[in-house]
């Protein structure tokens, strides 16, 4: 099964960006997280900030599973966010925000 990064080739953003020189970084809507977990691994000089609504980053199983040792290092931080009333943490280096479209009326897949 493939997931939602891959389909929107998010791999380009992480393997084609100069990830070396940021030190810090929001990613909103970010879900559980999943999307960063690769860039946390290959470079974890970088502070990494998952902001979602409450249930999503409940949810950031994710990290638990593949990455605990970013979680014991505290270089993830999981932030709730409602994207209709609240801004993104301030003072990171970049904003991540992936936008894509759902038509309502379409069937979910």
């Amino acid at each position: 099964m493939v997931g939602q990064s891959d389909m929107m080739c998010a791999s380009a953003a992480l393997h084609h960006y100069p990830w070396d020189d940021i030190p810090s970084v929001v990613d909103v809507g970010s879900g559980i997280g999943t999307f960063f977990t690769h860039l946390a691994k290959v470079f974890p000089h970088t502070r990494i900030t998952n902001q979602d609504l409450p249930e999503a980053v409940i949810q950031g199983h994710a990290w638990e599973k593949n990455a605990p040792e970013i979680l014991l290092d505290r270089h993830v931080d999981f932030g709730p966010i409602n994207f209709l009333e609240d801004v993104p943490v301030v003072g990171k280096d970049i904003c991540y925000a992936r936008i894509y479209f759902r038509l309502h009326s379409s069937p979910v897949i």
